[in-house]
């Protein structure tokens, strides 16, 4: 696989953007594709413990960050 090798990922969601980032990891680089949110977002983030455990382990620095807020 060369630095070159592109991928599409649909779904713009936390499962969404945590494949991205693995991917992204690995050498791909992802196109993430999903819909606007039908709202405008809150500026909150919530996370079930399974979810922030995951983040901890794939960007430990945001989740450092986020527990600092």
């Amino acid at each position: 696989m060369g630095a070159s090798q592109q991928c599409v990922i649909l779904g713009g969601g936390p499962t969404g953007l945590a494949a991205a980032l693995v991917l992204a990891r690995a050498g791909y680089q992802p196109l993430v594709i999903g819909r606007p949110p039908a709202a405008a977002p809150s500026g909150a983030l919530q996370l079930a413990s399974n979810g922030f455990a995951a983040l901890q382990q794939m960007a430990p620095q945001l989740a450092d960050q986020l527990l600092a807020r």
